[in-house]
């Protein structure tokens, strides 16, 4: 065996053994295998195309098995174990429609992010123009990119980072569903790596092709100093569950029985029953299909000595 070929070996292992480490803390690992393919069309296409048809199916498919044969064993565990909601989209348009939402929402956010919740509901999940503008923008950056893949480096940079986006974005995007929120801010970190290695390139190319000038770099600093402001204030929201919770609900009062339910978890811990109780009922008359809310709150009614309106609650959730 020479040397090359052991040296192969053993990243492909370590590679391998990362991606099932990966799969078993975060699922949206899962479309792994699909960027390594993404990442061989676009950035090694000439010496895929070149081995002819046979040494290109090697390269994107048979090199990659073991990892295609997890990320399937992993998406059919996710379906088999998946829970249902009563916010979960419903059919094609309803997935469509979360999908491209979520296209909407994290692609603003980079640019701007401004706006943000630490929860957003399913419910406000919705194409409006600026979605579609945003998505118009999107395909047609896409198809000339794609378009021009063959003869320009560039092409191939957005290629990779916007099909990167997709393709990390799908297993959290509603496709399948994922309980009663919408979006989640921690689900963008691994799809906009590529969108921020592109904005250090351009401000690259574009520093080395203008004189020197502060105001692009004062420019930076107040974005920074802005984004800093945002985080102090995120701070306070994170400070304790009833703070966190509390945040959410005062922001989304109907849309969702979960942040509320959690919002009455809080104040029984914090000893408030009367709150738990008043907030256990906002939760069950949000969604009174849940069956949480129902025990929970019998759970408090049988701590303070009301047995009956327990029993009460309890045959109510039945019901």
């Amino acid at each position: 065996m020479t040397a090359s070929r052991s040296t192969y070996l053993k990243t492909y292992g370590w590679s391998f053994l990362f991606f099932v480490l990966a799969l078993m803390s975060k699922s949206m690992a899962v479309s792994l295998p699909l960027s390594l393919m993404l990442f061989d069309v676009c950035l090694r296409r000439q010496q895929v195309t070149e081995q002819g048809v046979a040494g290109a199916i090697k390269v994107l498919f048979i090199e990659k098995l073991p990892f295609i044969l997890i990320m399937l064993i992993a998406m059919a565990v996710t379906l088999a174990t998946q829970s249902a909601s009563e916010y979960a989209p419903v059919g094609f348009v309803g997935r469509l429609t979360f999908f491209v939402a979520g296209i909407e929402h994290y692609a603003i956010s980079f640019v701007l992010p401004i706006g943000l919740s630490p929860f957003y509901p399913a419910a406000i999940a919705g194409i409006n123009g600026l979605g579609v503008l945003t998505l118009l923008l999107f395909g047609s950056l896409l198809a000339w990119s794609l378009f021009r893949l063959a003869n320009s480096r560039i092409a191939q940079a957005v290629s990779l980072v916007l099909l990167f986006f997709l393709l990390s974005l799908a297993p959290v995007s509603g496709l399948v569903p994922i309980g009663e929120h919408a979006f989640a801010d921690r689900y963008s970190y691994i799809p906009l790596v590529g969108f921020y290695g592109m904005a250090g390139y351009l401000w690259a190319c574009w520093q080395q092709g203008v004189p020197r000038n502060p105001l692009p770099v004062l420019a930076l600093l107040v974005c920074c100093s802005l984004l800093s402001l945002q985080s102090a204030r995120y701070k306070q929201v994170w400070r304790n569950d009833l703070d966190f919770w509390s945040t959410i609900v005062e922001e989304f009062p109907t849309q969702a029985a979960m942040p509320i339910d959690n919002l009455a978890n809080a104040h029984a811990v914090a000893g408030d029953y009367e709150r738990a109780i008043s907030s256990y009922r906002r939760s069950i008359a949000v969604q009174p299909s849940q069956a949480l809310p129902y025990i929970n709150l019998a759970g408090i009614y049988d701590f303070t000595d009301k047995s009956e309106q327990a029993l009460a609650v309890l045959n109510e959730g039945l019901g």
